[in-house]
C-alpha cells in the first residue's frame, strides 16, 4: 500500500482537507464515513432524515468568528453546518480537532505531538454543540521484510457442491499469502486507547484511524469497530446560543469563501 497523496510529510492543513474531501468513486458523493456517529447519532434517524447534506468549513480562524479567549489562539480545524434545503441547522453545529501521528518502523509507537486535551476542553468551554476529536495514524510504509505475512482466500469453496460435480479444491490451494502492513493498525490501537485513558467526558466523540494510498489512486481507512461506541459523543451540556449565534453570523457573512457543500444524497 502506498500513501500517495498523503505523505508522512504532509501537514496538518493538507490532510484536513483531503479527509473532508473524499469522494465516493462510483457516485462522486462524498465519503464521510469518518465523521458520521458525532454528526448522526445525536439527532437520531428523524434528525438524519432532515439533512440534504452539510457545509464544510476548515482551518477556520478563531478570530473570523470571534470567540478570542486569552490563552486559546489559533484556529478550529474542522467545522460541520448540516442543511435541509434553504435551512442551516445552526445548533447542531459539530467541530472537530485533529492530531496526527506519524509512527515508523524505527519508531512504532510514536505518538501525536499533542494529545487535544486542551484545544478539547477549549472547544467545550467556547460553546459549541458537538465536540470530536480526530487522531489520524499516517504511518511510514514497511518494506517487504518488515510486514507479516498473512493467509488470504483466493479460491472460494462451492457452497452448492453435490456428488458429480467437478471435486473442491484442495484446503492448501484456498490460500495465499500476501504481505500485510500491520503498522496503520497497531498505529490506531495506540492513539485510540490514549484517547480513552485520557477520561474525555462522554459527549465528546473520540476517534482514530490510519489513512494509505492504493496503487490505483483509492484510499484506504483503517479503523477498528472495537472503539465504534466511543466516536459518537451527544449534544454537549455547555453549549452557548451565543456560539451559535456567531456561527450563524460567520456563515452568513462568508459562505462560500471559507465553507464547501457537501450534498449527501440527491433529493
Amino acid at each position: 500500500m502506498l500513501h500517495g497523496f498523503i505523505t508522512q510529510d504532509s501537514d496538518e492543513r493538507k490532510v484536513i482537507e483531503k479527509i473532508t474531501n473524499f469522494r465516493y468513486k462510483h457516485n462522486g458523493m462524498p465519503d464521510l464515513t469518518l465523521f458520521y456517529n458525532l454528526l448522526f447519532d445525536p439527532v437520531g434517524y428523524e434528525g438524519m432524515e432532515e439533512y440534504h447534506g452539510f457545509y464544510i468549513g476548515t482551518n477556520i480562524l478563531r478570530k473570523e468568528i470571534g470567540i478570542e479567549r486569552e490563552g486559546r489562539p489559533g484556529d478550529y480545524d474542522i467545522i460541520f453546518i448540516p442543511y435541509h434545503k434553504d435551512k442551516l441547522f445552526y445548533e447542531r453545529t459539530a467541530v472537530f480537532e485533529v492530531k496526527i501521528a506519524r509512527p515508523s518502523f524505527e519508531n512504532v509507537n510514536r505518538n501525536a505531538n499533542s494529545l487535544g486535551e486542551n484545544q478539547v476542553y477549549g472547544l467545550i468551554a467556547d460553546g459549541f454543540p458537538l465536540v470530536g476529536l480526530l487522531h489520524i495514524v499516517i504511518s511510514r510504509p514497511l518494506s517487504l521484510n518488515q510486514t507479516t505475512q498473512i493467509k488470504m482466500g483466493k479460491v472460494p469453496l462451492n457452497i452448492d457442491w453435490q456428488p458429480g460435480d467437478p471435486p473442491q479444491p484442495k484446503v492448501q490451494d484456498l490460500f495465499e499469502s500476501q504481505p500485510l502492513d500491520w503498522l496503520p493498525w497497531h498505529g490506531l490501537d495506540q492513539q485510540m486507547t490514549r484517547l480513552i485513558c485520557a477520561g474525555f467526558p462522554k459527549y465528546v466523540g473520540i476517534n482514530a484511524f490510519a489513512i494509505t494510498q492504493n496503487p490505483d489512486g483509492t484510499h484506504n481507512v483503517t479503523s477498528s469497530r472495537e472503539y465504534n461506541g466511543y466516536t459518537s459523543g451527544y449534544f454537549s451540556p455547555k453549549k452557548s446560543m451565543q456560539t451559535i449565534a456567531k456561527i450563524e453570523e460567520h456563515f452568513l457573512r462568508y459562505g462560500a469563501e471559507r465553507y464547501r457543500q457537501a450534498a449527501m444524497w440527491d433529493h
